[in-house]
């Protein structure tokens, strides 16, 4: 009878370090997953940013093909004109 108490006893001992290990784990996932978060914005900022300077470099390149076109559709006026 002794022995089996013994070893109820060593039963409940090891489930409680169980549960205390489960429930650190589970601390450790969420601060990993918070990581991750500020991981993931860190990077979406990053990408944000790289994106601003590539749209300011198209507008300039538009504004050239414009004035390409003007300079085309005049010089085609010019020509009929000489003709």
């Amino acid at each position: 009878m002794w022995g089996l108490q013994e070893q109820q006893q060593q039963q409940q001992q090891q489930q409680q370090q169980q549960q205390q290990q489960q429930e650190h784990q589970q601390q450790q996932q969420e601060e990993q997953q918070h990581q991750q978060q500020k991981q993931q914005q860190q990077q979406q900022q990053q990408q944000q940013q790289q994106q601003q300077p590539q749209q300011q470099q198209q507008q300039p390149q538009q504004q050239q093909q414009q004035q390409q076109q003007e300079q085309q559709e005049s010089g085609v006026g010019l020509g009929l004109h000489v003709v």
